[in-house]
């Protein structure tokens, strides 16, 4: 698993994980939710995925969780059942919980989806150091 490092915000436990994904009818990848349980968001150490620095917002406590994202996220520009479970720059990256083994999309800004990894453990896996 990656580390995620300037964590500063309060870590959550299962069982709110588990109201988040209910709240939010999401069925969340488990490498997904153990990420969160260990660091609850931050920068990866390897931040940079196809020359964008990459943030995993935290699902609570902090600056900008996801419950907030979420909440004043327009249904338009994320169709049901997508995650995005990191940002960067002006993209959000997500999986789509409605399948298993989903693979990973960039949403734009402008709410162009393009498929840019085979899976969540793909996509740890191609981010790079920062240059």
């Amino acid at each position: 698993m990656i580390k995620l490092e300037h964590t500063k915000q309060q870590e959550i436990t299962s069982k709110e994980l588990e109201a988040f994904e209910s709240k939010y009818e999401y069925k969340l990848p488990q490498n997904y939710k153990n990420l969160m349980l260990k660091y609850n968001g931050g920068h990866p150490e390897r931040p940079v995925f196809s020359d964008t620095d990459i943030y995993f917002p935290p699902i609570k406590y902090g600056d900008m969780t996801m419950e907030e994202l979420l909440d004043v996220t327009d249904e338009d520009f994320l169709p049901k059942g997508y995650f995005p479970f990191a940002e960067g720059g002006e993209s959000s990256f997500c999986f789509d919980t409605s399948i298993s083994n989903s693979k990973i999309y960039r949403i734009d800004e402008d709410g162009e989806i393009e498929e840019v990894s085979n899976s969540f453990e793909d996509f740890i896996d191609a981010l790079e150091d920062d240059e």
